[in-house]
C-alpha cells in the first residue's frame, strides 16, 4: 500500500490564511463598532447620529424649475446683438437652465436652433434663440393642445 499523499505546503498555508481572514471578518461584523478597540483609538471622527434621531434640516435651496414659457419676456429683453454666436454654456446661463438641458434639447430636437461649425463645435445665434423663444409664447394653457 502506498502512503496517502499530503498537500503541498503552499496550499496548506493559503488555506489557513483564508480561514483566518474569514474568521476575523465574521468576528468583526458580528459585534458593534464600539467594541472594536482599534476604531476607538484611531478614529477622531465624531460619532454618527441615526437619521431617525436627527432633526430635519433643509438640504439647500429647493430644486430649480425650468418654466421657460413663464420667463420668455424677461429672457428676450436681455442685452446682446442678434449676430452673437453663443456656446451651450452661455445659452444655458442666459435661459437659466443647465448645460445638460441645452445639450439634451439639441439631441432630442426640442432645444433652440443651433449651428454645427465643426466636428465638436456647436454655436447658437442669439437672434435665432430669441425667435425660438418667441415662437414658444403662449397666452393660455389651451393653446398647448394645438
Amino acid at each position: 500500500m502506498s502512503a496517502p499523499r499530503s498537500k503541498p505546503a503552499a496550499q496548506v498555508a493559503a488555506a489557513r490564511r483564508a480561514k483566518k481572514l474569514k474568521d476575523e471578518s465574521k468576528a468583526k461584523f458580528n459585534r458593534p463598532p464600539s467594541d472594536d478597540p482599534r476604531r476607538a483609538i484611531e478614529s477622531d471622527a465624531p460619532t454618527a447620529v441615526p437619521i431617525s434621531a436627527s432633526p430635519r434640516q433643509p438640504r439647500g435651496p429647493p430644486p430649480r424649475k425650468f418654466h421657460l414659457d413663464k420667463r420668455i419676456d424677461s429672457i428676450v429683453d436681455a442685452p446682446g446683438s442678434d449676430d452673437d454666436l453663443l456656446t451651450a454654456a452661455e445659452v444655458a446661463a442666459w435661459l437659466g437652465v443647465s448645460v445638460q438641458w441645452v445639450d439634451i434639447g439639441r439631441s432630442e430636437g426640442y432645444g433652440p436652433p443651433f449651428q454645427k461649425l465643426g466636428d465638436r463645435l456647436v454655436r447658437y445665434h442669439r437672434g435665432k434663440v430669441r425667435a425660438w423663444l418667441l415662437a414658444r409664447t403662449r397666452y393660455s394653457t389651451s393653446e398647448y393642445a394645438r
